[in-house]
Formats: C-alpha cells, sequence, structure tokens
C-alpha cells in the first residue's frame, strides 16, 4: 500500500487506478468474510434440521395407564438402581439405594456431572430403562399409572418457562384444576414476597402487551417457584431454588418452602451450599454417579468426609467475602 502510495507521488500509477484497485480489495474482503459467515451460519443450520429431524423421529412413549392410582404418595424407594443413557455409554448412577418418605426434606449435593439431574429424572418416572426397583408407596413404579403419578410430582429445574402472560396465569399454570382459586393464589403471592401484585395479579409481563411490565430474573423465578407450589403435588423437587433471588427474599421463601416439606416430601438438588442444608432431614453425597455419603448436616460435618471437605472449601471462601456482603450461612441457622 505504501509502494502504491509512492507511485501515484511519482506518476507511476493513475489515481483512478488505485481507487478500483483498493475498492477490489475491500469487497473481495467483505465477501470473503460474508462466505465464512454463510459457512457458519450452514453448519448451525444443519445441526438444528438434525435435532428437529431427530424429534420427529422419536417413538412415541408409551406410558403405563392401566397401572395402579394413587391417592398420595408416602414414600419413594430405589432399590439398587443404575443407569446409563446408551447401551455403549458409562454409567451414570451406579447401585444407588435410598428411601424417602413424606415430611422429608433430601439435598442431594455434588460437583458437576455427578449424576444429581439424573437421579432426580428417574424418580420424577421420566426415565424407565434403569436397572434395579423402584418402589412407591411399596409397589413397583412401572406398575403404576405414570400419568398418575406424574401428576403428584412438581419440579423447577433452572431453566423454567418464564410464561409472558398475567402475574396470576404464571401461578395458576401450576394447577389448572384449580384456576381461579384467588385466595390460594393470594396466599402464593405473600409467600414468594411478591405481594404488590395482591391487587395487580391481571397485571400483564413482557411488552408485547399494551401497558405489559418487564420483570427481573430474580421474579420471573419466584413466579416459577409460586407455580411449583400452587402445584400441591405430594413430591416438589427444586433445583437450585434460590440461585436468582436477592438476599432480602431468599431467607423468607426458603423458610417457606420448608414449611411446605412438613406436608410433603422435598427434594432440593444443590450446587453450592445454602441455609437448606442446615434444616434437612437427609443429605446424600453424589460422586461419579455413586452415593459416597448420607446424613444430616450435623453427622457429616462429624464424619469429616467429602461434605465436610466440600463445607470448608465454601467456608473458606465465604470467609473471604465477607466484606463483599457474601452471604453467610451461619446467620440463617434459627
Amino acid at each position: 500500500m505504501v509502494n502504491m502510495i509512492r507511485d501515484i507521488i511519482l506518476g507511476n500509477i493513475l489515481l483512478g487506478k488505485f481507487v478500483l484497485y483498493n475498492s477490489s480489495v475491500n469487497n473481495l474482503k467483505q465477501n470473503t468474510i460474508s462466505l465464512f459467515s454463510r459457512i457458519s451460519l450452514f453448519y448451525k443450520n444443519n445441526e438444528i434440521i438434525n435435532q428437529l429431524r431427530g424429534f420427529f423421529e422419536l417413538s412415541e412413549e408409551h406410558i403405563c395407564l392401566m397401572g395402579e392410582r394413587i391417592e398420595k404418595i408416602r414414600d419413594i424407594e430405589l432399590v439398587n438402581v443404575s443407569y446409563k443413557y446408551k447401551p455403549d455409554r458409562p454409567y451414570v448412577l451406579k447401585d444407588i439405594s435410598l428411601k424417602i418418605t413424606a415430611n422429608t426434606q433430601l439435598v442431594i449435593m455434588g460437583e458437576n456431572g455427578a449424576g444429581k439431574t439424573s437421579l432426580v429424572k428417574i424418580i420424577m418416572g421420566l426415565y424407565d430403562d434403569y436397572e434395579g426397583e423402584i418402589y412407591v408407596n411399596g409397589i413397583n413404579l412401572k406398575k403404576i399409572n405414570l400419568k398418575n403419578y406424574r401428576e403428584k410430582v412438581g419440579v423447577l429445574f433452572q431453566d423454567y418457562i418464564k410464561y409472558e402472560s398475567t402475574i396470576e396465569n404464571n401461578i395458576y399454570y401450576g394447577d389448572l384444576n384449580r384456576f381461579g382459586h384467588k385466595d390460594e393464589l393470594n396466599q402464593i403471592l405473600k409467600k414468594i414476597k411478591m405481594d404488590k401484585y395482591i391487587n395487580n395479579s391481571a397485571q400483564k409481563l413482557g411488552y408485547q402487551f399494551e401497558g405489559g411490565e418487564q420483570i427481573s430474573i430474580g421474579q420471573w423465578q419466584k413466579l416459577a417457584l409460586g407455580r411449583c407450589l400452587f402445584s400441591n403435588a405430594d413430591v416438589l423437587i427444586f433445583d437450585e431454588p434460590n440461585a436468582s433471588l436477592d438476599l432480602s427474599s431468599e431467607k423468607e421463601i426458603l423458610t417457606a418452602l420448608q414449611e411446605k416439606s412438613e406436608e410433603h416430601i422435598s427434594i432440593f438438588i444443590m450446587h453450592r451450599f445454602n441455609p437448606v442444608v442446615l434444616h434437612a432431614n437427609k443429605i446424600i453425597v453424589l460422586e461419579k454417579g455413586s452415593i459416597v455419603e448420607n446424613g444430616n448436616h450435623q453427622e457429616l460435618i462429624e464424619g469429616r468426609g467429602r461434605y465436610y471437605d466440600l463445607y470448608t472449601i465454601y467456608s473458606e471462601f465465604n470467609s473471604l467475602n465477607k466484606g463483599n456482603n457474601c452471604d453467610d450461612l451461619g446467620s440463617y441457622i434459627r
């Protein structure tokens, strides 16, 4: 480029030719960038098409509709349950034996990939190709009316749905059979610390509606929690239920979840320590798909095993960050 400018000054190259050359180079550059962008987009769309094709090729689930119906889930027992997603893949769960009874708060802890979500999905009745046995009220799960069973299990994963409808609809969708029960709706709004909407539960969410309101991630999570609580299921499963909550709301909502646990089976998937572990009846620690520890908080601390190691790491990190308003687990002990 410097040489060309010099040649223009010396008269060896006409200015018009230089402009033409420079324009051609820029066009070639832009077209090359566009080409690679389209190639990338092609591969991305091809992956989406393959996923869509795979979805349409899925066989229809044949769920047991003729099995026994359950009025209320009193206990769930897993006996030597193992699971792998494909025959040629390693086990994600190995020889899990566990009994959960009503009025129990179960916390499942473990590092990423330990098998926490896989275990919960088996308890939900989403996978039936596991090894071992699962009993609900003493009845083999494979002999139970699966539709009836799933209706009695409420779950809140971290990738919950944000219904851009109204405040009240976001709660009512938890149990359409009780749609319009205003008193219960108001009780839930109080529990999830969204009292200000009690007299305005028809508020629309989302800017696509005239007068629609956009709420924060933490408020969306509160609505998802409320929807799960409104379901009145016998088994409630929460995946890190306080992940997006502010500190002022966290304690009140966790207290509401603990009160709900006094009537139901509550299962908490925890990726980090929080106040739930202090009051849980049972804590299991998963490692590489196996239960390596089982007990309550105090028992596991005294056992000085994997749970104690994780708690020590958390405590040390928490001590370093106390000056940055980091939550203190000890402040929740009642």
